[in-house]
């Protein structure tokens, strides 16, 4: 008898359930084909719907020479057709090509451009891009992901095969003149130049000190975080049409500070940071901490006189000055015309660290090299030079002719102890006493607006206004 109502209740519940399907209305009007073929329409509307056409911001995954942001002014027609002009040259900027373009439901619904034109040139393996990667090209994208709100005049989308960012604004009559007569490559020129002549772009808040380097494609903005690591984000840039504004395709962001303008103002370059607008301004030197050493991003120092001191400004300062100019005065006397010498951070076959030092002169109009071998000695931020030997080469000794011209001045002021001779001419001995100097690596300030390198300095740990400055530089 149970097993009896117990089926009956089965029977009873299952016929329930095929009338309530067969009474229940349908949750949507329309069947799902239908419904992706009107959301693709509603999109070929709001394309189509902007009489000025659409600014479309694209990036790029490259980040080198020719990477970062392209930007194109798209008109799209009803009738599957395009117009577009492109930032990539003088050419494609003021001249405007007719292709076509598909809405298609895929994974999401995506905008296809179906024939080659301007916004396929950034990904086009074939390197139609100067300074692309063959094979790659520079990692773009030109299938285009639409999700989301895109009736607005401004919306993002992502790309299908990389998911490059996207940014579609709706053209003005204005922005459409500007286009016409090239401006899309006039507005990069001209925000170009007004970076010319800032060295260090910065901007200081709270948190860090952001420097920039602004490109016409590509930007980056370099800080030290909480554990004074530095680090480097990379971003896609463009200027925009109307106010030369500089536009991040994704915003920068580090803790509280979140922006994706750097604004013009007629005078100065501005980031706004929590409603609050900061200065851009040239800080003449990096304001993160210098890494320098063996496998750091520099690990040399070249001391160049010519270079560093100019009628333009003076890098090379008393008192190490007075030092420089008593080593040349010393190795001219003596026929030898010193033109630089570097300093090279290395580790040597015990894998203990040493300073190369090389000195480039001439003698008998004939160019040679000197070297000589420092062991580097380390104290937290603090570096002493103890000792040092001069490497054999094939010729024997090739510190032989200069030794003794510099060990009074320059070596004298690297060598912080032990005892040490060099060979002077003719094979003398010339014994060199120890300074006692320490030292730390830092920036110097760049005060000669043609120098374009980065600039450092050894610092006398006790006297900080005794440093020796030169161009950094990275051998392996």
């Amino acid at each position: 008898m149970k097993r009896k109502t117990f089926l009956h209740l089965i029977f009873t519940a299952a016929a329930a359930m095929v009338a309530c399907t067969e009474t229940e209305p349908p949750v949507f009007d329309l069947s799902p084909d239908e419904r992706a073929q009107a959301q693709l329409e509603q999109y070929r509307q709001i394309l189509c719907g902007a009489p000025c056409g659409w600014l479309v911001a694209v990036g790029s995954q490259d980040l080198g020479v020719a990477g970062g942001a392209y930007r194109f002014w798209i008109k799209f027609r009803p009738d599957n057709k395009v117009t577009m002009c492109g930032d990539i040259d003088a050419t494609t900027a003021a001249t405007p090509k007719e292709s076509t373009y598909r809405l298609k439901q895929m994974q999401y619904p995506t905008l296809l451009f179906d024939t080659y034109s301007y916004i396929h040139m950034p990904d086009d393996p074939d390197k139609a891009i100067p300074d692309a990667t063959s094979g790659v090209g520079l990692l773009s994208d030109s299938d285009v992901n639409l999700m989301g709100d895109v009736s607005g005049n401004e919306f993002r989308a992502v790309g299908r095969k990389r998911r490059c960012p996207f940014i579609f604004t709706r053209a003005t009559p204005e922005d459409t003149l500007a286009v016409l007569k090239g401006d899309l490559i006039a507005v990069k020129e001209t925000a170009a130049a007004r970076w010319m002549g800032c060295k260090y772009p910065t901007v200081a808040t709270t948190q860090t000190h952001l420097q920039m380097t602004v490109g016409k494609r590509l930007s980056s903005f370099t800080y030290a975080d909480e554990n004074n690591e530095v680090q480097t984000v990379f971003i896609p840039t463009y200027a925009e049409l109307d106010a030369n504004n500089i536009r991040l395709i994704t915003p920068f962001k580090y803790k509280n500070i979140e922006f994706e303008r750097i604004t013009w103002n007629g005078t100065d370059y501005t980031v706004s940071i929590n409603g609050e607008p900061h200065l851009v301004y040239d800080n003449r030197q990096p304001s993160y901490p210098l890494s320098f050493g063996p496998g750091k991003p520099y690990n040399t120092l070249t001391v160049d006189k010519s270079v560093l001191n100019s009628s333009a400004g003076s890098i090379m300062v008393a008192p190490f000055l007075t030092i420089y100019d008593k080593m040349y005065s010393d190795a001219f006397v003596s026929g030898i015309d010193i033109r630089s010498f570097t300093l090279t951070f290395e580790m040597n076959e015990l894998y203990e660290e040493q300073m190369r030092l090389s000195v480039a002169y001439s003698k008998a109009s004939v160019s040679k090299t000197g070297e000589a071998i420092f062991k580097v000695n380390r104290e937290a931020d603090a570096l002493y030079l103890t000792g040092f030997r001069l490497p054999q080469t094939d010729e024997g000794v090739n510190m032989d002719s200069i030794g003794r011209a510099i060990s009074g001045s320059l070596l004298t002021y690297l060598l912080h102890s032990g005892s040490a001779d060099s060979l002077g001419m003719a094979g003398h001995r010339t014994a060199v006493a120890p300074s006692g100097n320490k030292f730390r690596a830092d920036w110097a300030v760049n005060s000669i607006p043609e120098l374009t390198q980065a600039v450092g300095r050894l610092v006398k740990i006790d006297e900080p206004g005794n440093y020796m400055p030169g161009i950094l530089g990275k051998q392996e």
